[in-house]
């Protein structure tokens, strides 16, 4: 899959802050105030943020475009129903962090690492999950027009109600995934996987 990579051109670094633009542009955040911050309805455009903690920092109705979150640490974070386009989330922790309802168009996550993650509802569109740990991962009833997985750790994730045809799970871990009858037709798997993947459709193999 051919992932679109962020338009980037920074202009100066800075602290991430409290602000009252509704467009933060041409930026890179390399650390961060002390106090609690909040984001309400702010577009972040060609904007780096490297090595950034968001603990006590609070996104509303906000969206990402041409951003890099570079050894960042989102965990728990309410990122719901906010648009992402051409942003690559790389070596960074996202622990219990939300992304419902969310829309995602030429996303990459890269060396994440990651569980409780969720994506219900959200969704995929050129999309690409590379070298991350994505356990207990709920990507329940999203829409997909196209996502990718490669050399992803996904135990214990849920797939209720996807679409996952054309999807190619075989170079990844899917031991004790939650896949259901809709979300299993068309998917691509490798040998090794199939019997676990029949044990969950109640099939017995007689030997």
């Amino acid at each position: 899959m051919v992932i679109k990579e962020p338009i980037l051109s920074i202009f100066e670094e800075q602290t991430l802050k409290k602000s009252e633009d509704n467009r933060i542009e041409h930026v890179k955040f390399i650390n961060r105030s002390h106090d609690p911050i909040v984001f309400k309805s702010v577009t972040f455009d060609s904007v780096i943020f490297e090595q950034i903690v968001f603990i006590d920092i609070v996104f509303v109705d906000c969206t990402f475009l041409d951003v890099v979150f570079e050894n960042c640490d989102l965990s728990n974070l309410d990122l719901n129903k906010m648009g992402f386009t051409r942003v690559i989330f790389r070596d960074s922790k996202l622990l219990g962090t939300s992304f419902t309802e969310s829309s995602f168009k030429d996303v990459l996550f890269i060396g994440v690492k990651t569980i409780y993650l969720n994506f219900s509802k959200a969704t995929f569109n050129q999309v690409l999950f590379k070298s991350s740990i994505l356990e207990e991962t709920y990507f329940s009833e999203p829409i997909i027009k196209a996502v990718s997985f490669s050399a992803c750790d996904l135990t214990s994730s849920n797939f209720s109600k996807a679409n996952l045809r054309g999807v190619d799970l075989s170079d990844s871990i899917i031991d004790l995934v939650s896949f259901d009858y809709e979300s299993l037709r068309g998917l691509t798997i490798d040998p090794f996987q199939a019997p676990m993947l029949v044990k969950l459709l109640g099939v017995k193999v007689k030997e």
